[in-house]
Parts: C-alpha cells; sequence; structure tokens
C-alpha cells in the first residue's frame, strides 16, 4: 500500500506548515510548504506528491531527467521523507497496544515464559 503524506501527517509523524519541507539539489536549496492535506506549494504552485515537485524541480537544472523518487529527495526536520513513510510501514505491522495482551509466568522449572496474544478485529 502506497503511504502518502497524508497519512505521515495523520500518524503524527509529520506536521504540515510552511517552509517545512526543504529539497537541496545542485547547490540549490528550496522550502516547501507542506499543506493540511498533504499536498505540497511552492512558488503559488500545487503538487500532488513529493515526486511531482521534485521531478519538475530538478528538471529547471537538468531538462532530460525522466523520474525522480521525491521520498528520498524531498526532508522533514533533516531526515528524507522516506525514514517517515518507512517508519509507518513498520509501526502497521504492530497491533495497537488495545489488541495485545502478554502473560509472564514462571513454568515447573522455574524459566519465564511469555505469551503474546493478539485480538484479530473485523477480520484484520
Amino acid at each position: 500500500m502506497r503511504i502518502t503524506l497524508k497519512d505521515l501527517i495523520d500518524a503524527g509523524l509529520i506536521q504540515p506548515g510552511r517552509r517545512v519541507l526543504i529539497m537541496k539539489y545542485k547547490s540549490n536549496t528550496v522550502h516547501i510548504d507542506l499543506m493540511n492535506d498533504g499536498k505540497l506549494m511552492w512558488n503559488n504552485r500545487r503538487f500532488d506528491t513529493p515526486s511531482h515537485f521534485s521531478l519538475i524541480y530538478k528538471r529547471l537544472f537538468t531538462p532530460g531527467l525522466k523520474t525522480d523518487n521525491g521520498l528520498s529527495s524531498i526532508s522533514y526536520k533533516n531526515s528524507p521523507l522516506n525514514t517517515y513513510s518507512n517508519r509507518l510501514n513498520d509501526n502497521r505491522d504492530i497491533p495497537p497496544a488495545s489488541q495485545r495482551h502478554i502473560t509472564v509466568h514462571r513454568n515447573e522449572r522455574g524459566a519465564i515464559d511469555l505469551n503474546l496474544t493478539v485480538r484479530i478485529e473485523n477480520g484484520v
């Protein structure tokens, strides 16, 4: 499943605001606004995805550029956006605390046994 900037905002990993995103390319640094809906704004232009923005911007300097990965090109608080999307992907594999229960007891040999129970809701 593709993660969007809106997903990262909703998860509390990044916050929208003026000039909160930065991209450096060929000795140039550009500051980009992140809107509440996860879209990017720069030079009064709206961009749907980081890759759309990074490709358009980089083509100003490298016209023949065909593709670009905006999640690795654009940073939030000095970390590339893919750092945050990877973190969200990693966390999606962990059930929320409300669905986890851990029991600890000693077995007959005195060793500690751990039991993790995960409650599955709505067939997920």
